[in-house]
């Protein structure tokens, strides 16, 4: 199963036709800036639903500082893509109390990145218990209009539209 999202832009063929008019290296900069806009977007709508998260785990999915952005355009066309991952790993210092992932009694912080596996896509031999909550796919629900919005908006204002 994959982790990630592709969405597709249709229908901007007056957007397209003045970018393809540019010169290459313009033009790129120009959906690369829509992307880091779009991103920073998706971004802010994904730490709110993180917020939604129990406990410490909320309180650090919460925090915009707790996602990444990685903005990268494609070598040899006019498009690019947009990572947004969890970073870091929770304030609290845990201590291991069994030996299945970490030896018991070994002290340890959890990383955010595997808590946010565990609460999207649940644990693949059944070991977490805990509720499903797919914290960046309601993010991605909730924000993808607004996320096209800023990109249209940020192209069509560095083209003069």
């Amino acid at each position: 199963m994959a982790d990630w999202v592709t969405c597709e832009v249709n229908g901007l063929d007056e957007l397209q036709k003045k970018l393809n008019d540019m010169a290459t290296k313009d033009a790129k900069a120009i959906v690369k800036d829509g992307l880091k806009e779009g991103a920073a977007v998706m971004r802010s709508e994904i730490a709110a639903t993180g917020s939604a998260a129990p406990g410490e785990i909320g309180s650090a999915l919460s925090t915009i500082k707790s996602w990444s952005v990685r903005v990268r355009m494609r070598a040899q066309e006019l498009a690019g893509t947009a990572t947004i991952g969890v970073k870091g790993s929770l304030p609290e210092v845990h201590t291991a109390s069994h030996s299945a992932i970490q030896p018991r009694g070994k002290r340890y912080h959890r990383s955010l990145n595997y808590l946010i596996k565990l609460l999207e896509f649940g644990a693949s031999q059944g070991e977490y218990k805990g509720r499903r909550m797919p914290v960046m796919s309601a993010g991605f629900e909730s924000g993808r209009s607004k996320t096209l919005q800023a990109i249209t908006d940020t192209i069509k204002r560095r083209l003069g539209l």
